[in-house]
């Protein structure tokens, strides 16, 4: 589950839930994103990748697109209405920086990191669109 490109979330997401990692928290991160079925009960949702979330992070935060590599950074978070509940905090992504590290996003200060899988961190399942 290495995919970091926009559309290999859900590939990534299908890879974490068959494997066996220990029981470490980033493999939980995609076992319950997968288990999601949000209002309408839908069976399609996933963990996003690092760039897919990082495509919600400029949206919640209000920072112009100038291209899929720029990196969350400026703007605000947004608490208002349309902001979908996001928190000022840590999101796993679905990709993998080794096999025992992952990629999350803080929304907090926009950027991109990775670390050990077994902190708790928030799940933002997401669907295909």
């Amino acid at each position: 589950s290495t995919g970091t490109a926009i559309g290999s979330g859900r590939k990534n997401t299908e890879a974490m839930v068959t494997q066996n990692n220990g029981g470490d928290t980033a493999s939980k991160a995609g076992t319950i994103a997968r288990a999601y079925r949000g209002p309408n009960n839908l069976d399609d949702w996933y963990l996003p990748s690092k760039d897919e979330l990082n495509q919600m992070c400029k949206w919640v935060r209000g920072v112009a697109w100038t291209s899929d590599a720029t990196v969350c950074t400026g703007g605000a978070l947004n608490s208002g209405t349309g902001a979908s509940g996001f928190a000022a905090g840590l999101y796993w992504s679905s990709s993998e920086f080794y096999a025992n590290i992952a990629w999350f996003q803080d929304f907090h200060r926009g950027n991109q990191l990775s670390d050990g899988k077994l902190y708790n961190f928030y799940v933002r399942p997401v669907r295909a669109f």
